[in-house]
């Protein structure tokens, strides 16, 4: 029973754990300019950070197609007072659609900007980074064979960043009980070009309440059993 009793409170315990985790999707079909487009963001929440990993996807011809922009907005929680910083790994895209990689990892140069406490924006267009460091989906084992002028030896484009780009707010109105209610993509080198993300699934606060209450009850059932048996 001891070890029956233990493994249901790591398993309440777990689930409280993830209250902090919150992963946005474009829609599946989602396009910019007849273009499909595909990016994911990564919500961490913890004691006084905000981490953010965000990622394309897909096979891209056109620079339209990368992200260039992420703005979100907390449920709770506030962004007073909050600075952000960004780092990502570059890669240069040549005229013959061949690539060369950075060897490490460096600033991104995203620009982050608030919007009252609870609103915040991650952006490469309006920082004097911009229009480099888009965010590209990583080669695929033949490179970017699809890739057109826009992207392939565009010396205004190049180089941009692949893979996971790291986005990390600091602030002390961030807590890990912090959520995410809403998070938008923006693509391309034209302001405006805008996905909104969606969470393919989310426990509600009553499943979760109702899933610790089941717990308890289930250790108090054993616990009862135990002494039953030993009478």
């Amino acid at each position: 029973m001891r070890v029956l009793r233990t493994l249901l409170f790591c398993g309440m315990c777990c689930a409280s754990a993830q209250a902090g985790h919150f992963n946005y999707f474009t829609p599946s079909g989602s396009s910019i300019a007849g273009l499909p487009v595909f990016g994911q963001a990564i919500f961490f929440t913890r004691h006084g950070h905000l981490n953010v990993s965000l990622r394309a996807g897909g096979s891209p011809t056109d620079v339209a197609q990368l992200l260039s922009d992420l703005s979100f907005t907390l449920g709770n929680g506030s962004l007073s007072g909050a600075i952000g910083s960004s780092t990502g790994r570059e890669i240069t895209i040549r005229s013959d659609r061949s690539f060369s990689v950075g060897s490490r990892f460096v600033p991104a140069g995203w620009a982050f900007t608030t919007s009252g406490t609870t609103t915040a924006t991650f952006d490469v267009l309006g920082s004097s980074t911009g229009p480099t460091h888009l965010i590209i989906p990583r080669p695929s084992l033949h490179g970017y064979p699809n890739v057109n002028g826009s992207i392939a030896g565009n010396s205004e484009h190049n180089p941009f960043l692949f893979g996971l780009v790291d986005l990390v707010i600091t602030g002390p109105g961030i807590t890990s009980r912090t959520t995410i209610t809403s998070a938008t993509f923006s693509f391309g080198t034209t302001p405006g070009a805008t996905v909104k993300g969606y969470i393919p699934f989310v426990p509600e606060p009553s499943a979760a309440l109702l899933l610790g209450l089941g717990t308890l009850g289930l250790m108090g059932l054993a616990t009862a059993s135990r002494k039953l048996i030993s009478t």
